[in-house]
């Protein structure tokens, strides 16, 4: 059966799901090899129907990725920690902690109440973003059965909607310069410009000289019209000149 990435979201690389069992939860893939993490996931429901489906599958290093589970929040279209936004408020007198529920904060000159929840966050390229509706829970013989068989259901085999093809081609890209030199894929940009043997070339006759007489007729010819105009010009004597000029200065004129 076709679908987004058959490769990848497979059995095998199932390493856990959020949510609950037996309500669409969210499975997680992940494969490690050669010190690089390849990730994705399966959401099966989301208010945003074109946040369903295959995750688009990203790879990086695994010095640049963590995926943990920690309390976290989406502040103004942000995802911050709870530790994150302690730091952030701490010279901030106007927001304060909730005696009853620490985890919630709130901001005095607003109302507005934000809720640190304990979600699965994952982080790479420098920040965090993707923060999960709940906690992350690792895949086991008890639950891999029910994980498995979502792979393969036909609502789950798209990528999602939300991605644009620029962005699915950019992880592609990505993907395939990983742990190439410059030298190496200047070579081969270079090489894909280089015609194949039954291409026609144009034929280009070496023996051919140019004649610069033709540029120097141009730029004599031009010179001459120029002396020509120049000579065509009625000119005044000079004692019309000058009577000009006195006229010019004469007061009260």
């Amino acid at each position: 059966m076709s679908g987004y990435r058959n490769d990848f979201y497979v059995p095998e690389n199932i390493i856990g799901y959020t949510g609950e069992l037996g309500d669409n939860p969210t499975i997680y893939f992940e494969k490690r090899e050669n010190g690089e993490v390849t990730f994705g996931r399966i959401t099966q429901e989301h208010g945003d129907p074109k946040n369903e489906g295959r995750e688009l599958v990203r790879m990086r290093s695994e010095s640049d990725y963590q995926a943990i589970n920690t309390y976290a929040a989406e502040i103004k279209g942000k995802n911050v920690t709870l530790g994150q936004y302690m730091k952030e408020i701490k010279s901030n007198t106007n927001v304060h902690r909730l005696r009853k529920n620490p985890n919630k904060f709130r901001n005095m000159m607003t109302g507005e109440v934000v809720e640190f929840k304990n979600v699965y966050a994952e982080f790479y390229d420098f920040g965090l973003p993707h923060i999960s509706r709940s906690d992350f829970k690792e895949v086991n013989a008890d639950n891999r059965q029910e994980l498995v068989e979502a792979i393969t259901k036909e609502e789950n085999l798209k990528i999602k909607e939300k991605y644009t093809e620029k962005e699915i081609k950019s992880e592609e890209l990505r993907k395939e310069v990983k742990g190439k030199s410059f030298e190496e894929l200047f070579s081969e940009h270079k090489a894909s410009e280089i015609p194949q043997k039954n291409e026609e070339l144009p034929v280009l006759d070496t023996n051919q000289k140019v004649d610069y007489r033709a540029f120097a007729e141009v730029k004599v010819t031009d010179n001459v019209r120029r002396e020509n105009t120049r000579n065509s010009r009625p000119r005044r004597n000079s004692a019309e000149s000058n009577k000009g000029q006195k006229n010019v200065n004469k007061p009260g004129l």
